[in-house]
């Protein structure tokens, strides 16, 4: 019998619990269900039942209080994004109902039906024990507790375009989708909504932090998000970007932070996450009407923004392939699959067709007047050198659609993800099975990554947020964090689903093509 490693136990929880908080949220909000939900729901309590009489119950140790702050930082979504158009929803029934009729769907108001109350059980009733079944004690299947390693780890699925993917990929050709968001992508850097909630919180918070610097990042400076998506500011307050700060230091910034901007009258819905891996204050801005998710831990994901910021300005290309493959990947449903992780898989293709340069080249063979920079245990400096210096062919804006269906094959047809892992640091694929932090096979290019698992104890080391999930089904490495798997939470179904859709799309993409090719 195979053992479950303790992060997976730990999120199998987390997520329990949190699908059972939103059918508790749900059954107070609305009182009918569709039969599709009914469906779901009977399915969910069969392989629940079967799961149940599959498993034997054995200790696996306690959780020490650091697996509980962890456990309770995994906090509940307050808003949802819509599928037909990506915009963000708050979770609230007056907004859902008003955004539903911007889509023409008309959502009947279903009285409560109250549930009659039961009859009481006499004592006559109640006397004797009650039998239980006892459950077969069946072996367990391991398939799913296996490590995604091997070839065969990752299920073969028989997964169609769907119709709305289709019409995204045939209505218009790419060329023409890519024009529409390009020019969003601009309208989108240039806005002054960034620089304007940076200035009103530098205002705010320089009454108690005099060197206040408010650093917006993220998808929205970079051009890759929408009119609804977060603003992701990074709040210096004391000169602090090269290092991580303490759980009370960030506990007492958030409190601090919180009071004065609620005094403002400026900014409300005050949602502190405290405990994730990158501690956020999340809060609503009433002058643009913008959720905001300030951090103030280090500058890391600052530096994430400025990196892709350089590859997307040597190679627009990359950019433009980006956009597409955001859009394109809405259509998946694959909740896990985030903006970020899309982002890195496009600037991997690239890196890994020798058209963007590796982050370890651009942080080796500098100029002296260069400058290192740590932040916690990651270097975080890299040098922008141009395509001439790196000896690098540009890309000519008139073979977008070229590359946009190599992205395609690439990840339908050639990269193995069951062995490999996508990895912008070297931009190579590398065997996800070298990065055991117990073995001795880490390439010696991540001399980062190696120094700083030399500085833990192995036995002790938090499984999430220590060590690289480098057993899931998809691998994709931070560039700069080394020990974080940007695509922990994709399962297995997810990454086969991703696989095939990839695979289908490419050939779609060339009929469209060839209708535009004029006759000869």
């Amino acid at each position: 019998m195979v053992q479950a490693a303790k992060q997976e136990l730990y999120l199998l929880n987390w997520e329990i619990a949190n699908l059972t908080q939103k059918l508790i949220s749900f059954s107070e909000m609305y009182s009918a269900v569709d039969l599709k939900t009914v469906e779901y729901l009977e399915k969910m309590i069969k392989t629940t039942d079967r799961f149940l009489t599959q498993k034997t119950l054995v200790p696996v140790g306690e959780w020490d209080a650091g697996d509980k702050a962890i456990f309770e930082g995994y906090t509940f979504s307050r808003s949802i994004n819509c599928k037909m158009c990506d915009r963000s929803i708050k979770i609230t029934k007056p907004g859902l109902l008003k955004h539903l009729a911007e889509h023409d769907i008309k959502v009947e108001n279903t009285p409560k039906v109250k549930t009659p109350a039961k009859e009481p059980v006499t004592k006559s009733e109640s006397k004797g024990p009650v039998k239980r079944k006892e459950p077969v004690q069946n072996k367990p299947r391991l398939h799913n507790e296996k490590p995604c390693l091997e070839v065969g780890c990752l299920p073969t699925i028989k997964e169609p375009v769907s119709n709305k993917m289709k019409k995204f990929l045939t209505n218009k050709s790419p060329q023409d989708q890519l024009k529409a968001t390009t020019e969003r992508k601009q309208e989108q850097v240039n806005s002054p909504v960034h620089a304007a909630i940076a200035a009103d919180l530098e205002k705010i918070l320089a009454y108690k932090f005099p060197n206040v610097k408010a650093h917006p990042f993220g998808s929205r400076v970079t051009g890759l998000g929408n009119d609804t998506s977060d603003v992701d500011i990074y709040l210096d307050l004391d000169g602090n970007q090269e290092g991580n700060l303490s759980k009370d230091t960030i506990q007492r910034y958030s409190n601090q932070v919180q009071a004065l901007l609620q005094a403002s009258g400026h900014w409300s819905e005050f949602k502190p996450i405290l405990n994730a891996r990158t501690p956020i204050l999340r809060t609503w801005n009433l002058q643009q009407k913008l959720d905001c998710d300030l951090s103030f831990s280090n500058g890391l994901s600052m530096c994430n923004t400025e990196l892709i910021q350089y590859f997307f300005e040597i190679q627009p290309v990359c950019s433009a392939v980006t956009l597409y493959v955001k859009e394109w990947a809405r259509y998946l449903n694959i909740e896990a699959l985030n903006g970020y992780t899309v982002t890195l898989l496009t600037i991997f293709f690239f890196q890994a067709h020798k058209l963007l340069p590796s982050v370890y080249q651009l942080q080796t063979n500098n100029s002296e007047e260069h400058k290192v920079r740590r932040i916690s245990h990651w270097r975080v400096d890299f040098e922008r050198k141009s395509l001439e210096q790196l000896k690098i062919v540009p890309i000519p804006e008139a073979q977008i659609e070229l590359y946009l269906g190599g992205f395609f094959a690439f990840y339908g047809e050639a990269f193995k993800f069951e062995t490999n892992m996508v990895c912008p640091f070297l931009g190579t694929p590398q065997l996800k099975i070298h990065f055991d932090p117990l073995g001795t096979r880490i390439p010696a290019q991540m001399k980062a990554l190696r120094e700083y698992y030399a500085t833990l104890n192995m036995n002790e080391a938090h499984p999430v947020n220590e060590l690289l999930q480098y057993a899931k089904p998809m691998v994709v490495q931070d560039p700069f964090e080394l020990n974080h798997n940007v695509a922990k939470g994709l399962m297995p179904i997810n990454v086969s689903k991703f696989r095939k859709l990839c695979a289908e799309t490419g050939p779609l993409l060339q009929s469209v093509a060839a209708k535009g090719q004029p006759e000869a």
